[in-house]
Formats: structure tokens, C-alpha cells, sequence
């Protein structure tokens, strides 16, 4: 019998190899397409559903609108006022010369239980309710940028040779009945630097010559910290009577009363040609005319033009003016309209002037 020898299909392997090698490329291959179209393929972003975008855009604006969050709340009953300030701050009464006082002041200052004491703080907002025995201060002031909510009420500010306010002083037509017609709020901040001119018209004069009832004037120079004056602006912003308030029984007519100007506005940005206009008392001015002029914080006068009144348009005592002021370029930011009484250097009455505060446009 004959045996028969099975000898391998060597062209059957070879095949079944070349094939499973292909596969093997093309998986390979379609790995590597999936992994460059992820890579170059845009992606898209989870986002926040829209109500969350909501209650983050609520709170932002919350943030925004409100410096006086975490503030405290003070309320007196006796003189029927309250007001807010900062967490950390003091609140201390007393008296001053006799008179109530109320002051609220940064703790760092010191705790002091003397009044004095405190009322010479540098950083701080008292209120007088029934006013102090003060004298002349030699000092002018400007009308303040500072918004009092009080009815009938006016700020004016105390600044410096650069314009910047360091001090503020509040006063009432109206007030409650525990109130006197001398009550007012003051509040102020530190003067860094601080130096004092004396000036006698505009020449420089020693501090022993100075004579306030001669209509000497002090001057301040130095610098300021813009966070605290911004506290003290809000202090004063929240100030409010808790009680209904009486008009004041004192008929002299006062700064704002005198003169009321509609245009411009305290804190208006303007632009050459400036229109002032308005009306004036009848007791007010000496003429047919009074002096209106432009400066700038380090006293540069832009434009001086008389003011005519419009004497045939009486009404109620008060006679109405308008002028135009033409001024060039500065390099000042700030600046101030200025009414007086008469061409003088020397106004002693405190009511011989009224000052606006303005901004000059870029």
C-alpha cells in the first residue's frame, strides 16, 4: 500500500496573513481619523442655564448700586434723625461748647469718651442740632457735589488749592421741632501734607496779619484720600429727619435764596459758550448789573462778564438774567462759576457771593 504526504498550502497562510494585516492597518487608520477630526472638530461649551446668568447679572448690579452694604444704622430720638455709617466706625455724643453734638467717627482714631476730644477728630461727621458758638473760619466755600436727600437743604464744601473737598457743611430751611435754626452737619476728612496760605485779596500775608473780619482768607494745600471722602459723602447722603419738618422762622434770605440759578446746574460738565441763567432778588445785587465770572481751582479767571438784569420782568421781588461766558481751552478738569455781589475783593457778607461747581468737558 502507498502512503500519501500532505504538504501545507503555503499560498493559503500567506493570504489569510496579508488580511489580517489589513484590518489591522485600517483599524489603525480609522483610530487615528477619529482622534485628528476630535482634535480639530470645535467642541461645544457647557453653559450656565439662563436663569443662573440671571440671579449673577441681579447680584452684580446689587453690588454696584449699593456702597453703604454692611453699613449701620444710627437713630436719635431726641433730635429726631438718623443716619447710616461704616461697620467699624463710632458713634459718640455730647456736648460742645454747650451745644449737642453727635459725631460718628473711624475707630482707629481712638475711643475717647472726652466730646472735645472727639470733635477734633480729623475723619469724622457731627451733627449740631441746635448749632455751636463758632467764628469766622476766613475760609470760602464752594457749592458741593455732595446729593443731600433732605428737603431744602444745602452742602457746601470747603476745598482745596487743587479744588478737591475736604470738608462739607450741611444746613436746613426746614427742620424739626427739637431742631433750632442754627443746626447744621459737618463732615470731613484728613489733609495729607496739609499747608496753609494766607491772603489778603490775592497777596500773600503772615499768619499774624491775618484779620478775618477783613475779609482775609485762608487757604489750604495738600491732598486727600478719595475712599474716605466717598464715605463721608455717603454718611452725609444718608442723614434724614424722623420726624415732619417746620419751615424756618428766620425770613433772611440765604445764598440760594438770593440767587437762583437754573443754569448750570453744581457738577454740570460745560463747554464754550456757557449760558448762565436765572433769577436774582431785588435786595441782592446794587445796580443794573453785577459781575459773573469762570475760574479755575488755582483762581485763573477764563471769562469775566457782567450780568444785566432784566429790570422790566419783575416778579415777586425776583428779576430774571442771562449771560454767556466764552472761555478757551484749560487744562483745569474742575472749575467754578462765580456771582458776586459787586466788583470787590473784600466781600464780607457770606451771601455777597454764590459759587457753582462745575466740569469742564475733555
Amino acid at each position: 500500500m502507498m502512503h500519501s504526504k500532505v504538504v501545507p498550502n503555503t499560498e493559503t497562510g500567506n493570504a489569510v496573513t496579508l488580511t489580517l494585516l489589513g484590518l489591522s492597518v485600517a483599524i489603525l487608520a480609522g483610530v487615528a481619523m477619529l482622534y485628528y477630526i476630535g482634535r480639530t472638530t470645535p467642541q461645544p461649551i457647557p453653559l450656565p442655564e439662563q436663569e443662573m446668568i440671571e440671579d449673577l447679572e441681579s447680584d452684580t448690579q446689587t453690588a454696584e448700586v449699593d456702597p453703604r452694604g454692611g453699613w449701620r444704622v444710627y437713630e436719635n430720638e431726641t433730635f429726631n434723625f438718623t443716619f447710616m455709617y461704616p461697620a467699624g466706625w463710632i458713634v459718640a455724643t455730647g456736648t460742645v461748647h454747650g451745644s449737642p453734638a453727635i459725631t460718628v467717627y473711624e475707630s482707629s482714631q481712638g475711643s475717647s469718651t472726652s466730646t472735645a476730644s472727639v470733635h477734633d477728630m480729623q475723619l469724622r461727621v457731627t451733627v449740631y442740632p441746635l448749632g455751636v458758638p463758632v467764628g469766622g473760619s476766613g475760609e470760602a466755600e464752594v457749592g458741593s457735589m455732595t446729593t443731600i436727600t433732605v428737603p431744602q437743604a444745602s452742602a457746601h464744601d470747603r476745598v482745596l488749592g487743587t479744588g478737591r473737598p475736604w470738608a462739607t457743611t450741611v444746613r436746613f430751611d426746614v427742620y424739626p421741632s427739637t431742631w433750632s435754626e442754627s443746626g447744621f452737619v459737618f463732615g470731613r476728612v484728613p489733609i495729607k501734607e496739609e499747608e496753609l496760605g494766607y491772603f489778603r485779596g490775592e497777596t500773600g500775608i503772615t499768619a499774624e496779619e491775618f484779620d478775618v473780619y477783613a475779609g482775609d482768607e485762608i487757604r489750604r494745600f495738600g491732598f486727600v484720600d478719595t475712599q474716605l471722602w466717598e464715605q463721608i459723602s455717603q454718611v452725609l447722603n444718608s442723614f434724614s429727619f424722623t420726624q415732619s419738618i417746620q419751615q424756618a422762622t428766620d425770613t433772611t434770605l440765604g445764598d440760594t435764596d438770593m440767587i437762583r440759578v437754573r443754569t448750570p446746574q453744581p457738577g454740570a460738565t460745560i463747554a464754550s459758550p456757557l449760558l448762565i441763567e436765572g433769577e436774582v432778588h431785588t435786595s441782592w445785587y446794587l445796580g443794573s448789573d453785577f459781575p459773573v465770572r469762570l475760574e479755575t481751582p488755582d483762581g485763573e479767571v477764563l471769562a469775566a462778564v457782567p450780568a444785566t438784569v432784566q429790570t422790566e420782568r419783575i416778579s415777586e421781588n425776583y428779576v430774571p438774567f442771562e449771560v454767556a461766558l466764552v472761555f478757551g481751552s484749560t487744562t483745569a478738569t474742575t472749575g467754578y462759576v462765580i456771582l458776586d455781589r459787586e466788583d470787590t475783593a473784600v466781600l464780607i457778607d457770606e451771601y455777597d457771593v454764590h459759587t457753582i461747581p462745575v466740569l469742564f468737558s475733555e
